[in-house]
Order: C-alpha cells, then structure tokens, then sequence
C-alpha cells in the first residue's frame, strides 16, 4: 500500500508521465499528491509531446493510388492482427477530383490483404525513442478492385466545385482500431485516382482493453 495520505491512484503509463512531466520524480505504486488544498489540473492528453511518456507512438503517411481501368481505388490503415496494439485514428482527408465520392469504410484486415496489394509503413511523427525509430508498426495498405471488399461504410463526401480538386475532411475519426482491424478510403467512381491522409497514435492494448 501506499504511504502518501490521501493518495490517488492511477494507471501505471499515466502515472508514470505525470511523475516525469511534473519533475516530481517516480511514483510510489502509480500514486500521487500534488497538494491537499489546492486542486491542480494536469491533462496528460493534451500536449502531444506527452504521448512518449505513456508509451504511444504519434503517426503519419500519405498514399496516393493511381487510376485503373474499370476498378475502384483504395488507401487502408490496418492494424495487423497479431499486433498486440490499439491504433486510434485521429483524421482522415483525402483528395478528389470534382464532383468524386470518397467513402470511409471499415474492413477485417484478412479482406483489405486479400484486396490491396501494395503496402508501406506510417512515419513517426515524434522521433524520440531507442534507435531514433522513424517508421510505425501499423500498415498503410493500397491498391484497386472491381468493388469495395467487404466492410461496413461510416461516411461518405463529395467534392462540388466544378471545375476543380479539392480537400475532403472526414468527420468519423476518431477512430479505434483493435487487432485485426482497418479503416479504408475508397473513390466511388471507377478509373479515378486518389489521395488520402491518415493520422493516428498507436500503443500496446492494456490488459481487458482488447477482450
């Protein structure tokens, strides 16, 4: 048990990040007292450079997909199944031609492999780390098919302009990702090119938080 009076309890990589953050050093048994008559506000998510001292990994990538003739593009972020990580989608943009459909779908990550052939890794966007490691552990998958694999649709944009490309901002995210999980964006119409942007962080399942 804990010998601070009063003590209050928390997660060990919360714990752990306020301890580091505040300068008050290790934390006996993940507790803590920052005063008894005042009432201090630390919110540890809301700097992202905090997000190294919980152990999470703030992600990046774009991934353009050429046209194919009779066959619809698409841009997935897959969380591998044997990963062991939660990946939590923070935005999604993509960019169309005028008057295209983009559609926001959610796969199994056995359907986008069977689907998208190509693939590529994230990039970090906070270098810090053992190694100065530069690339995520979840999967950027691309590529074209006659038709949207098999998944449940979240939401779907269109660009009106009329003569010109724009930006499509997806309101879905945020987005949680367990093992085995992705997130795609297709175009709707066939023989159309796509760009598309994923932003996300990425950390290890806590135990009971992927049953």
């Amino acid at each position: 048990m804990s010998s601070l009076h009063n003590a209050l309890d928390y997660g060990p990589e919360i714990g752990r990040s306020l301890g580091r953050f505040t300068g008050l050093g290790p934390l006996e048994e993940g507790t803590i007292r920052l005063g008894e008559t005042l009432t201090p506000v630390v919110d540890a998510f809301a700097l992202p450079e905090l997000s190294f001292l919980r152990n999470e990994t703030l992600c990046a990538y774009s991934r353009f997909q050429a046209a194919v003739v009779a066959e619809l593009c698409g841009v997935a972020l897959v969380n591998p199944a044997t990963s062991g990580l939660l990946v939590i989608v923070e935005g999604i943009s993509s960019i169309t031609a005028a008057g295209d459909i983009h559609q926001v779908y959610m796969h199994l990550d056995s359907d986008i492999i069977g689907t998208l052939d190509s693939s590529s890794l994230g990039s970090r966007r906070d270098r810090r780390g053992t190694g100065a490691p530069t690339v995520s552990r979840a999967v950027v998958r691309y590529g074209t098919d006659a038709a949207v694999s098999t998944g449940s649709i979240l939401e779907q944009r269109r660009d009106n302009a009329a003569a010109t490309a724009g930006m499509l901002t997806f309101q879905a995210p945020p987005i949680v990702l367990n093992p085995g999980v992705a997130v795609a964006v297709w175009n709707a119409a066939t023989n159309t090119q796509v760009y598309v942007n994923f932003k996300w962080r990425e950390r290890l399942a806590r135990p009971g938080e992927n049953p």
